[in-house]
């Protein structure tokens, strides 16, 4: 896809011709988009006015719960975004991801984030604050159609094309990128865990983008066990669609559960990596924002999404 055609996420500025079905409309055009983003994220506008030459915009939803997991608030958002054209007709959407910092790890009162596998012996992660310089983040998590089109195989369990693809290792992911980093002459990588952290949160500090509690109405997980004092859910025990929940304030979609997320970094060792987000397949203590666990090689459960960093 050109980046000079719209999709039916792209924003529609107004004028005379009708938007697509779906199309995500932003009431105060271009200029109220622009204004929001500056303001949400202290964006200077010569940055802002400078990315909206080179990237288009979609306006997305936003949730917040209460401790019950019940919606109290929805939140129209906007966003920068490319879309890269991998071939057959399939584009990959990555998000501005502007510079900031964030407060990694989780306080002492959470639950412990020391992976229980004794393999891995990874201590928690204190508290620290992390400067994150800007980059960029897919929208999604790789769906298997988009493997498929880098990659030429697909080894997923639960098929579908847009659903994220799994049983994927390190080095699985880390050829995909580099297939990319050729084909486009980008520095598509995996993310770090810095990265992933701070991409997840979008500025919050709750344990979940949402709130201190999810439900699987905003995500895919295993919701047969009560986290907090949010109802149960019924379990859905496999993947699902790379867009069916909302997404978080950055506007990226699938930051908890539905498949871990391998990073860069962290530890891996022997069929171990860090794994980030939780899936399908956890409990809620390990999708949240702070969470680190670990996993073997090529189970349905794993999956990534990729980032690309600043020349």
């Amino acid at each position: 896809m050109s980046e000079l055609q719209p999709s039916n996420t792209d924003a529609i500025l107004g004028g005379q011709t009708p938007p697509p079905v779906n199309a995500a409309v932003l009431g105060g055009g271009i200029a109220g988009a622009k204004l929001q983003i500056a303001n949400e994220w202290g964006m200077s506008y010569e940055l802002v006015d400078r990315l909206s030459q080179t990237h288009k915009i979609f306006s997305f939803e936003t949730v917040k719960v209460n401790d019950l997991g019940e919606i109290v608030k929805r939140t129209k958002k906007s966003a920068f975004y490319y879309t890269e054209d991998i071939g057959n007709e399939i584009g990959l959407d990555m998000v501005y991801i502007p510079s900031g910092n964030y407060m990694r790890g989780s306080p002492v009162s959470n639950s412990d984030d020391e992976n229980k596998n004794e393999i891995m012996k990874r201590p928690k992660i204190p508290q620290k604050l992390v400067n994150i310089p800007a980059f960029y983040m897919a929208k999604h998590l790789t769906t298997q159609e988009q493997y498929q089109a880098i990659m030429a195989e697909n080894p997923s369990k639960f098929r579908g094309n847009k659903r994220p693809v799994e049983q994927v290792d390190l080095s699985k992911a880390l050829a995909y990128c580099s297939s990319l980093q050729r084909r486009t002459k980008k520095n598509y990588v995996l993310p770090s865990e810095n990265q992933w952290e701070y991409a997840c949160r979008a500025g919050t500090a709750t344990l979940f983008y949402c709130g201190d509690t999810i439900t699987n109405d905003l995500a895919n997980y295993d919701s047969k066990f009560r986290y907090r004092n949010e109802r149960l859910g019924i379990n859905i025990p496999q993947t699902t669609d790379v867009d069916k929940f909302p997404p978080n304030s950055f506007g990226l979609y699938d930051v908890h559960g539905n498949v871990s997320e391998i990073c860069t970094d962290g530890l891996h060792y022997r069929n171990y990596s860090t794994l980030r987000g939780g899936s399908w397949f956890s409990w809620l203590d390990d999708c949240r924002s702070a969470a680190r666990t670990s996993g073997v090689k090529i189970p349905s459960h794993i999956g990534f999404r990729v980032a690309c960093l600043l020349e």
